[in-house]
Parts: structure tokens; C-alpha cells; sequence
């Protein structure tokens, strides 16, 4: 009996140490967008923000003359968490005639983090686009201290991508998403892109607990 409450101690331990991952003190996401003249910020329940929901933003509507856009950006407690961060960029951009626009996706109050870094990229587009993704020590928002990631110009036409990187900081840190959207005639375009850097220790953790939970039960049966 005392080899079961031993082994469910063990799991409740471990539970416990997963599930105390970092939180988010004070991490207020927003979304920047520019066409070179007109420039518009957007942060999660705000003005401006048609999400309901903490952790994202969705803007539909005009920037300047040129663009009509819908933009959705996703964060924790959405996608991720403080320890294993995900960002997810969503943009269809429609345009009168040519122009460029520039939208960021930015949250803070990340980390201790050291791992890799996946970003995914899709879009159809007409005109091209680049993507890239930056940290910052310092925890600011759309701060472009470190790069991460770099992909494109990329398109006419549809495209898939995906780059690795790497990310080493401690807390808290910044992460943002830039997208570059350069149309030389009226039409529309969609982009998205994903990042993803997953906390290591997570499945080290549940390892680690796995063992020591089997290795109790195997010798409460030899005693």
C-alpha cells in the first residue's frame, strides 16, 4: 500500500512541477500595422480588437487609401505559454493598386527558454512577401534586438516554408512576428505564419516521472 501512495506522490509531484511554468505577468499582446504613411497599433482588448478572448487579437478593417485588411494574431494563453511559446500570424490584405504594408505581431513576458525555433510560413500571394521573427532581452514590444528567423521574398503565387532557428534567454524576453506584404498592382493576398519553440525540459520532466513511478511499483512487488 505504501508503494501505491508512493507512486502516486510521485506523479502528484510531477504534475505539480509542470504545471508551475512561468506566468505571464503583465504580457499585453498587440498588432502594429503600416503602409509607410498611415500606421495603426492594436492591443488585445482594446480598441480596435473584435477578439473577445486574452491572448489574440483580430482587426478587420482599412489602413490608409490603399488596403483593406483582416489580421488575427494568436499568443498564450491561446497557443503556448510563457515557457514553450507560439505565435501565429493570420493576414488577407486586399489593395486598390500597388503599395506595401508591414504588420508585427508581438507579445512579452516570455522564457527562461533555451531551444529551437520552427517557423512555418504559407501564403498566396500576388505581389511577394518576407517574414522574420525577433527577441528581445529587454521585453519590449516589437523590439528587433535578435533575430531568430529570416525567410523570403517569397512569391507571385503560393508558397510553403519552413526555417529553424535557435533561442537561448532567460526572463522575461520578447517575441514578435514581422510580415512584409509588397503589392505592385490591385488584387489580394493571404499570408500566415506560425512560430513555435517548445520548453525541453517538458518531456524531460514527464520522463524522468514515468521512471520513477515504475521503478517504485517494481519494488513494491520485490518486497
Amino acid at each position: 500500500m505504501r508503494y501505491k501512495v508512493l507512486s502516486l506522490l510521485g506523479v502528484g509531484i510531477l504534475v505539480f512541477v509542470i504545471s508551475s511554468a512561468p506566468f505571464a505577468y503583465g504580457s499585453v499582446p498587440a498588432l502594429s500595422l503600416s503602409d509607410g504613411s498611415t500606421s495603426l497599433v492594436v492591443t488585445d482588448n482594446a480598441v480596435g480588437d473584435s477578439l473577445a478572448s486574452v491572448g489574440g487579437v483580430l482587426y478587420t478593417g482599412a489602413l490608409g487609401a490603399n488596403w483593406n485588411v483582416t489580421v488575427s494574431g494568436l499568443s498564450k494563453p491561446i497557443v503556448g505559454s510563457a515557457a514553450s511559446p507560439v505565435m501565429s500570424l493570420s493576414i488577407s490584405a486586399t489593395s486598390s493598386g500597388a503599395g506595401t504594408l508591414t504588420i508585427r505581431w508581438s507579445d512579452n513576458f516570455f522564457g527562461p527558454t533555451s531551444a529551437a525555433v520552427t517557423d512555418q510560413t504559407g501564403s498566396t500571394l500576388i505581389g511577394t512577401a518576407s517574414y522574420a521573427t525577433y527577441a528581445d532581452s529587454a521585453n519590449g514590444l516589437f523590439a528587433q534586438t535578435t533575430l531568430l528567423t529570416s525567410q523570403g521574398p517569397f512569391g507571385p503565387g503560393a508558397t510553403n516554408n519552413t526555417v529553424l532557428g535557435s533561442l537561448s534567454l532567460g526572463s522575461p524576453y520578447s517575441l514578435t512576428l514581422d510580415a512584409v506584404l509588397s503589392h505592385t498592382d490591385s488584387g489580394t493576398s493571404s499570408l500566415n505564419e506560425t512560430v513555435v519553440i517548445p520548453e525541453p525540459c517538458t518531456w524531460a520532466l514527464i520522463t524522468i516521472g514515468l521512471v520513477g513511478a515504475l521503478l517504485v511499483r517494481r519494488r513494491g512487488r520485490t518486497e
